[in-house]
């Protein structure tokens, strides 16, 4: 409970794809260099560009906290790891199909991070795996493949503007770095993408965002199914319900027309304050937070952790991305007034989510 996912081996870090390495930086700390802690007098002494430039430190070294590993997020962390190394066992293309698994749940509650959290591990695990010699490779690389042309990993968001299954194909082949294709060619281009790159999961988010209307939900579903005949899918949404599941059109059968029979579903809730356990967790993650939070008036521990948890708690309703945005608008206006504090009267003034500015009124004393 609450500790970072800096468990990949460093030895790792050059086997992987740029968006990997950025992420093994986060999660290893090695981003953004810790600003030293300075005093109050120590900060009057700096010159207008000195200050100006340990603020963008300090603001950096908040925005790259690393991930942390939640017992809230425990279900979700511990299915995908099983279905990573169940998949690791077996050959691409041949077999049963794979789960479409799915982790829904509101804004805010952190299913992107798990996501990218998740394709990070996979790849760093068939880096890896490629690296150590002996090792018998992935049976869609070579030997003589280059780094770049391996792409265990695709990440796909999806944008309201792809209005047809054709558009989402090609937005697809575009996260390969393949060009697109027209006609019938798409779905050859897209499986041939994913043979020649060795790709073991494909991870969409933000589903929410495309137009869903019948007719695109249900292509969308078909496409789904007829990936996971060849890699991991992998998706986020607010709601899969919102997907309209619908029979198939292709002629190739309706054997698996529901989603139900194909999917995993996985829910993220936002972190609770009921129980004496989350209580605790929702300190320890806090306390990940405060630790970020380089202010020079800010220095006892516990200020945010333990003074301010319930009413952290209150205000976000258990949403971690509004907390991280309210914290993150705090420490610059804490560093804009000189004030070097964050305290409960600074965060009254500050906005948040209209869905949450409700709470404001039934906050919890803290």
């Amino acid at each position: 409970m609450g500790r970072h996912l800096s468990t990949v081996e460093p030895a790792w870090r050059d086997q992987l794809r740029p968006e990997d390495q950025h992420f093994a930086d986060v999660l290893w700390g090695r981003l953004a260099p810790e600003p030293e802690r300075r005093s109050g007098s120590e900060l009057a002494s700096l010159g207008d560009v000195d200050r100006d430039v340990y603020g963008r430190q300090r603001r950096a070294w908040f925005r790259e906290v690393p991930p942390v590993r939640l017992t809230a997020h425990a279900r979700v962390r511990h299915q995908l790891e099983a279905e990573r190394l169940d998949d690791a066992d077996s050959d691409p293309g041949f077999g049963a199909p794979r789960p479409i698994t799915v982790i829904e749940g509101d804004p805010g509650v952190g299913k992107s991070k798990l996501m990218d959290v998740e394709g990070f591990f996979t790849s760093a695990y068939f880096a890896g795996f490629r690296s150590r010699p002996g090792c018998k490779p992935d049976p869609r690389s070579t030997l003589t493949r280059s780094t770049a042309d391996y792409i265990p990993v695709v990440r796909v968001k999806f944008r309201p503007t792809q209005k047809t299954i054709y558009k989402v194909i090609d937005g697809i082949l575009t996260a390969f770095g393949e060009p697109g294709s027209s006609g019938a060619d798409r779905d050859d281009s897209l499986g041939t993408a994913i043979r020649n790159h060795g790709t073991r999961l494909i991870v969409f988010d933000e589903l929410q965002r495309l137009p869903l209307t019948k007719a695109l939900g249900r292509d969308v579903l078909n496409l789904f199914r007829d990936l996971s005949d060849s890699c991991r899918v992998l998706i986020g949404i607010t709601n899969i319900d919102d997907v309209v599941t619908g029979p198939r059109t292709d002629g190739r059968g309706a054997a698996d027309d529901t989603l139900d029979l194909r999917s995993v579903a996985l829910t993220l809730k936002p972190l609770g304050y009921d129980t004496d356990d989350e209580v605790k967790e929702w300190q320890q993650w806090l306390m990940s937070l405060e630790g970020r939070l380089i202010l020079a008036k800010m220095t006892h521990p516990g200020w945010l952790s333990v003074d301010l948890a319930s009413y952290m708690h209150a205000v976000s309703q258990g949403h971690m991305n509004s907390v991280v945005r309210l914290l993150s608008t705090a420490l610059s206006r804490a560093m804009a007034t000189g004030a070097e504090c964050i305290d409960r009267a600074l965060l009254d003034t500050l906005a948040v989510e209209r869905a949450h500015e409700s709470a404001r009124a039934t906050r919890i004393r803290g």
